[in-house]
């Protein structure tokens, strides 16, 4: 049985809290996200991904290279994109709550 103690869950604990990506289990669970995970997405001909740190990034060479579409700032995280129709879907988190951004071009940004 494998146990912690005390001094071992605390150092767990603030390592986790430092690292701030806390998501609640429904977001780390929700349509099968994965902690840790960028999500990515193909639009058309680019490859979109989101990071931990508010940045959507593109790439027109299949990932060689990223450019970067916009930051929300450091203290968002982009927890998952999907494609609607012709428009990029961005779920964005900040601290224990979350919310939709949408975009045409991945310029400009509309809230859900």
């Amino acid at each position: 049985m494998n146990t912690l103690d005390r001094r071992q869950f605390l150092k767990l604990t603030g390592l986790v809290l430092a690292s701030g990506v806390v998501l609640s289990a429904p977001q780390a669970f929700k349509a099968g996200v994965r902690l840790f995970s960028e999500p990515q997405i193909r639009f058309g001909r680019h490859l979109i991904r989101g990071t931990a740190h508010g940045t959507i990034l593109s790439s027109s060479d299949e990932g060689k290279t990223w450019e970067k579409l916009v930051s929300f700032g450091e203290h968002h995280s982009i927890l998952q994109l999907v494609q609607h129709e012709a428009e990029i879907h961005a779920n964005l988190g900040l601290g224990s709550h979350d919310f939709w951004l949408r975009s045409a071009d991945g310029q400009k940004w509309y809230i859900v």
